[in-house]
């Protein structure tokens, strides 16, 4: 667990709280790295999955929990698939750098579960390309199961107009994924 917080009446007995309010569970860590030529792209005005790139090389688990277990299984997309993921609430964090090819339009990214679409951040273009895409951009989704079963979580966009690219191709720009659970 990464932390535990107690609820608590307000007499500060550490040894008996109301309730214990969810501890949360680090499930993995994995990173699409700085790969030559390796640029997502997506010119829809609906959120779905970016165009397969097949300079995308297999993730790269950079640590996970004992209990989990990632499939490493290129399939060319920014997704992570767990394969024996416990009930719970998955909370998932997907920090990535993006590029555009023309000015004035609006992004929009979320992080899927393949029904689900959640977190979902737009950020519009200034005037000039240049001003879009130079900071890093973290996507943050919550998703509920009730079961245990085979788990994947995609980052997904969709752009106004031109193309949205997913950068991973230079200058240390990697796509990383965080995964926490939540028991129910």
């Amino acid at each position: 667990p990464i932390y535990k917080l107690y609820a608590s009446d307000g007499s500060n007995a550490p040894d008996a709280p109301e309730g214990v309010i969810n501890t949360a569970e680090f499930v993995a860590q994995v990173r699409y790295p700085t790969t030559t030529n390796l640029l997502w792209q997506r010119a829809s005005t609906s959120i779905g999955s970016y165009t397969a790139d097949t300079d995308a090389p297999s993730p790269t688990v950079d640590v996970s929990g004992s209990e989990y277990t990632i499939d490493t299984t290129d399939d060319d997309l920014p997704t992570v698939k767990i394969t024996n993921a416990k009930k719970g609430i998955y909370v998932v964090h997907v920090t990535f750098n993006t590029d555009t090819d023309s000015a004035g339009n609006i992004h929009t990214w979320a992080v899927s579960d393949g029904t689900d679409n959640r977190g979902i951040l737009s950020e519009e273009v200034g005037s000039t390309v240049a001003d879009f895409g130079r900071q890093a951009k973290t996507v943050i989704g919550a998703f509920s199961y009730s079961s245990s079963g085979t788990r994947t979580f995609e980052l997904v966009a969709a752009v106004s107009s031109g193309t949205t690219y997913l950068e991973a191709q230079s200058n240390n720009k990697s796509v990383v994924f965080t995964i926490y659970r939540f028991a129910l």
